[in-house]
């Protein structure tokens, strides 16, 4: 800490001082991005297994139920990853899951073409699963 102490009267005058450009372009595609993903919530929800959709900057995760009213997570015989895994890659991605949550963790950098097919071919991957999962 005693490293840092000469700069803590000056560090706000860097800041201010400084050309932040970079960093409102990553905010602003940031905040695209999120909008690009919600576009999706309402055809993901319409999948009769999702219970639900949490979501939080670029990450979300897609609750897979056994009963949409109660919201009853599945519980497959088979390993419920395994599952995702082996569907996912059969439409040409990787998800992983936590629990019955299918998670989606895309890259800031990602453009908006690969973040549309990363999600259409999610939604692909769960229809697919579905015969398997309940």
């Amino acid at each position: 800490i005693e490293l840092f102490s000469q700069f803590r009267l000056s560090i706000d005058d860097q800041i201010n001082s400084s050309d932040i450009a970079f960093f409102n372009i990553v905010y602003e595609t940031l905040i695209t991005r999120i909008d690009e993903v919600e576009s999706f919530y309402s055809e993901i929800l319409e999948i009769d297994i999702v219970g639900d959709i949490r979501h939080k900057g670029m990450l979300m995760g897609i609750e897979i139920v056994k009963d949409k009213s109660k919201k009853i997570p599945i519980s497959p015989k088979q390993s419920i990853n395994k599952i995702f895994f082996e569907e996912g890659k059969k439409n040409g991605i990787y998800l992983r899951t936590l629990g019955n949550i299918v998670m989606i963790v895309p890259p800031l950098a990602i453009t908006e073409s690969e973040l549309n097919l990363l999600l259409k071919r999610t939604i692909l991957t769960i229809k697919s699963a579905k015969s398997k999962v309940v």
